[in-house]
């Protein structure tokens, strides 16, 4: 059953507009609307996060460990423009800026060379205690018996 709006209630159905106010002066709008500027990623030989050596295992980015933990820990997004990241750095080519870099970089898993250049790793460490604690108990559980 569909109801019937009367005619002069269908006119007024959306608010009115006011078209003669200016926007104000600066950037307005979603991010999604500007055009990101191109990047140039460059692999590093070094594991992310960027601490010294030795302190956790190291696993390819493409490992089935980053994409199951990493990803649980920032989301799917962030992940996959880390691999984006990451190929585009093995083929040369650049591409347009992540709306997740500013995760990335917050979690070490990039690093800022120059101000169109970024540094992706080859491999990322596993989880630290600190973010293995913002996992779910089940995905806590399952990361302790992978790396051992």
């Amino acid at each position: 059953m569909a109801a019937v709006l009367p005619e002069e209630m269908h006119q007024e159905a959306r608010p009115p507009v006011a078209t003669h106010v200016a926007p104000p002066s600066g950037r307005v709008g979603r991010p999604s609307m500007f055009i990101r500027p191109l990047i140039a990623p460059v692999r590093l030989a070094k594991a992310a996060p960027f601490g010294a050596p030795g302190d956790r295992r190291q696993f390819d980015v493409r490992h089935i460990y980053v994409r199951r933990y990493w990803t649980a820990l920032l989301g799917p997004a962030a992940i996959a423009d880390l691999l984006r990241l990451a190929q585009a750095a093995k083929d040369g080519k650049r591409l347009r800026l992540p709306h997740t870099m500013p995760t990335l970089l917050t979690e070490d898993l990039v690093v800022r060379l120059a101000e169109t250049r970024y540094g992706v790793p080859v491999s990322v460490k596993e989880l630290d205690r600190r973010q293995l604690g913002r996992l779910s108990p089940a995905l806590r559980r399952q990361a302790a018996r992978y790396g051992s």
